[in-house]
């Protein structure tokens, strides 16, 4: 049967990423277009924060049933982006995170949508 793996470098280091929801997004873009203090800013319109693999793969564990193998790479990803400037200048205030898009898709898969 199907298998989650964590892989972990040498170290014991998970990967570590940033994965948005495009509700975020959609959450943040009119923040853009009625701030003046937004003309001509880049903002990162993301998740509130990175996550480990290992604990996103425990929490798929949970909702799945299904076993968990660990396994050595010769390296992992380390990816995060700051959204404190989003927060101080638009009040950005993304309410998703990676838990919370797979606890939806999960419960709209289990609810037949």
């Amino acid at each position: 049967g199907p298998q989650l793996v964590i892989a972990r470098d040498p170290a014991g280091r998970p990967n570590i990423e940033l994965i948005n929801d495009p509700r975020n997004v959609a959450e943040g873009l009119p923040l853009l277009l009625d701030n003046p203090a937004a003309v001509g800013e880049t903002f990162h319109l993301m998740a509130p924060h990175a996550f480990a693999y290992d604990t996103f793969v425990a929490h798929l564990a949970k909702l799945t049933g299904w076993p968990v193998v660990e396994v050595t790479v010769s390296w992992t990803l380390h990816l995060d982006f700051s959204i404190a400037k989003a927060r101080a200048v638009l009040g950005y205030q993304p309410s998703r995170d990676i838990f919370q898009m797979v606890d939806d898709g999960w419960r709209a898969v289990q609810e037949g949508r």
